[in-house]
């Protein structure tokens, strides 16, 4: 990830991004599914590397994405909070690209 904002900043350094709509929507259709793709990768690292057990009995260790997943497993308490379909609307509109 960090090659990706070395490059975009390296653009803006010799002047051939000025961030206007034209600009990030450029950089969006180039680059985006190469940095989706980086993204990707490291979401699967970490989400399956071990954490390891430590001193301290009360850390959980295991595999991310199962720690996530199966709270109960780690006498964990699952914080996923139900919405409305009204509110996940909101947030989709809030979150498109203008």
């Amino acid at each position: 990830m960090q090659y990706w904002i070395e490059q975009l900043r390296d653009l803006q350094d010799i002047g051939s991004f000025s961030g206007d709509f034209l600009d990030r929507s450029l950089v969006q259709f180039c680059f985006l599914a190469l940095i989706q793709d980086e993204l990707d990768l490291a979401f699967q690292m970490w989400n399956n590397h071990h954490i390891r057990r430590a001193s301290n009995s009360n850390v959980p260790f295991g595999r991310p994405e199962q720690m996530y997943r199966f709270p109960p497993l780690w006498s964990a308490k699952n914080h996923i909070v139900a919405i409305t379909k009204i509110d996940m609307a909101a947030c989709c509109r809030e979150s498109e690209f203008r």
